[in-house]
């Protein structure tokens, strides 16, 4: 999984708005885990289908509790591309959601830790640098530190 998309996903499970202009295929590790096939000559999935995954992928991250439509429909698409079962296509569909679902979850845990030892080394600079100032304008004015 790429770092774009852990970054797109937790900015979207966020409430970020993600510009268009990003980078597209940061999902395609999860895109490519749904359309793998067995068959030597299976088609492959062509560009429009795999950008309509993505978006609804994206948006299954966003809104989990509008996402049982789409994986419908992304268990249709499976099935019509791979040609497993749509009970087979339908496991494998809600697996790599769920997994992709876990793996945004884990980004936005570690941007919340990330930014949390930010604050505190922020902080600890802050004090420090005051500090110091304290300190360089008591030996600046001469005046005997307690």
């Amino acid at each position: 999984m790429t770092v774009a998309f852990l970054t797109t996903a937790a900015a979207t499970m966020a409430g970020g708005v993600v510009q268009p202009t990003q980078n597209r295929d940061a999902d395609a590790y999860f895109v490519d885990r749904l359309f793998l096939s067995d068959r030597p000559n299976a088609p492959e999935a062509d560009t429009a289908v795999r950008a309509a995954t993505s978006q609804m992928m994206a948006h299954s991250l966003l809104r989990p509790d509008a996402a049982q439509n789409d994986a419908t429909y992304l268990a249709q698409l499976v099935a019509s591309k791979t040609g497993l079962s749509q009970e087979e296509a339908a496991r494998r569909t809600s697996d790599v959601l769920a997994e992709a679902r876990q793996s945004a979850d884990n980004a936005l845990k570690m941007t919340a830790r990330i930014l949390l030892w930010l604050f505190l080394g922020l902080l600890i600079g802050a004090f420090c640098a005051s500090y110091a100032a304290t300190v360089g304008g008591r030996q600046r004015d001469h005046i005997r530190q307690i």
